[in-house]
């Protein structure tokens, strides 16, 4: 698959800003401290590098304690993405749900798509790692959780959102669809109409959108990165911030003219732009807007 790097470059100043804007959330908090929920993501890869290596070397009672592990950690992160909702069918399961899914992720197979490097040379491959319908990891993963009730019918099948969230929790592979990045890949497809007509806000089966995002991170590699941080950010999460806080921050402007008394939402949207919470809203809309001109 020819990949045209060209045609997915974007001015590295939008993705700059939005990288540094989501980093700022989570640099510099005291560890268990208020806001500290986008950490979770850094806990969560971390202890599936850690203990992918482990897994390789231990034997069957270590490997138990392991993948107990792991799965508990999984559910925490998930938990603190909003994955524990009333409404998921995880509410109503313990941890150990996930021990399925764990065992599946830390097999050698998929040993390519930790931290994954997105490059023109392997992408019809790791689509198919991937996508492939039944025999990809994303369809396995799914139907990891899925169960037969009483009826015989098959019940709790995963969303998109819950399932790309735990790849990119756990190998940071595939950005999580949430309504934020898909807000931020809207935005894309907007600003810049003649480069991204493939990119969809749902990530199929066959692996379209991956691929295009794929090719987005190509292009914008130089730009998409962390300095500084505690750990090294796979180009994919970098990938996922950006998208992400591009849509977190256009939703606040969507509240704000919706709630312009909810002081909560003007503190975050004051925060983005650098000014005083007493700012008018007018003015924060503004330039808000104004960063993603």
């Amino acid at each position: 698959m020819e990949v045209q790097i060209e045609n997915y470059k974007i001015d590295d100043k939008y993705i700059r800003q939005s990288l540094e804007s989501f980093y700022n959330l989570i640099d510099d908090k005291e560890e268990g401290a208020a806001d500290t929920r986008y950490k979770s993501w850094e806990w969560c890869y971390s202890a599936f590098c850690e203990g992918r290596e482990k897994y390789k070397k231990a034997d069957e009672d270590e490997k138990k304690k392991i993948v107990d592990y792991l799965a508990l950690h999984l559910a925490f992160y998930l938990a603190s993405w909003g994955m524990y909702r009333g409404s998921s069918f995880l509410l109503q399961r313990d941890y150990k749900t996930h021990i399925p899914a764990v065992k599946i992720l830390l097999a050698e197979k998929y040993d390519s798509l930790v931290g994954y490097v997105p490059s023109d040379h392997n992408l019809d491959n790791d689509v198919n790692l991937i996508f492939e319908k039944c025999n990809g990891l994303y369809d396995i993963i799914s139907n990891s959780y899925t169960r037969e009730n009483d009826r015989g019918d098959w019940e709790d099948r995963p969303s998109d959102t819950l399932i790309t969230k735990i790849l990119m929790g756990t190998l940071g592979c595939v950005p999580a669809f949430d309504r934020f990045l898909k807000r931020g890949i809207q935005w894309l497809k907007q600003t810049h109409k003649s480069k991204f007509g493939s990119l969809r806000q749902t990530i199929e089966n066959k692996g379209t959108t991956f691929s295009e995002l794929v090719k987005f991170a190509v292009a914008n590699k130089d730009s998409l990165k962390i300095e500084n941080a505690d750990i090294e950010y796979p180009v994919m999460k970098c990938v996922d911030m950006f998208f992400w806080q591009i849509g977190f921050e256009l939703d606040l402007v969507d509240q704000l003219k919706t709630k312009s008394n909810n002081l909560k939402v003007k503190k975050i949207a004051s925060a983005i732009i650098g000014s005083s919470e007493n700012e008018g809203v007018e003015t924060i809309i503004n330039a808000i807007n104004n960063r993603w001109k």
